[in-house]
């Protein structure tokens, strides 16, 4: 059997292509499918925290996976995805690296806050206006388990202050959504 030539081999390449996308839009679907949405709940438990002898490689892979898939994503904590862990991913830029923080806890807050509107991989196209202190400094272990202290502002500090929230079982998103599910059933 010969080579493929002309017509042929483009029509071979563009059937590679095809197959291509649609593999990566397969394996995207799945890790989005795994993102815990509405009232699952797990959502509401408060998480554990996450012992220095215990092996989270697999957990923190996962979560830097779905994050680096979602389009408006920039923070994940473990239990949107199923763990019960105090394990948060970050990623502030969209094209920018994915930061894991286990066991995050805030130290400090400024005095300065301020409201403006987030939304929730768990409550997908539900925003809602939420105040928050505009810096913090928190204290964390890195996917070394090296203890870390840092100070972050504005953008940065607004999400890990979401994400630690889903760590304790609280999302502000999640209860304004639950607040109008309330209303609209009682208006039906």
């Amino acid at each position: 059997m010969g080579r493929l030539k002309g017509k042929a081999k483009a029509k071979k390449r563009k059937f590679k292509q095809k197959q291509k996308q649609f593999s990566y839009e397969n394996y995207k679907k799945d890790l989005l499918s795994k993102i815990k949405k509405f009232e699952d709940p797990i959502l509401n438990e408060s998480c554990e925290l996450v012992d220095e002898k215990e092996n989270i490689k697999d957990i923190c892979k996962l979560m830097k996976k779905v994050l680096g898939v979602c389009e408006n994503g920039v923070g994940l904590a473990a239990n949107q995805v199923g763990y019960s862990k105090r394990i948060i991913s970050i990623q502030p830029d969209r094209y920018g690296s994915i930061d894991i923080m286990i066991n995050p806890e805030i130290l400090e807050t400024g005095e300065e806050k301020e409201l403006l509107i987030e939304g929730c991989l768990s409550y997908p196209n539900f925003f809602e206006n939420v105040e928050r202190y505009k810096e913090i400094k928190i204290r964390y272990l890195d996917e070394e388990f090296k203890e870390k202290e840092g100070k972050f502002k504005d953008f940065e500090a607004r999400i890990i202050q979401h994400e630690i929230e889903h760590l304790d079982g609280k999302c502000f998103i999640g209860k304004a959504w639950s607040e109008k599910n309330k209303k609209d059933v009682e208006q039906e």
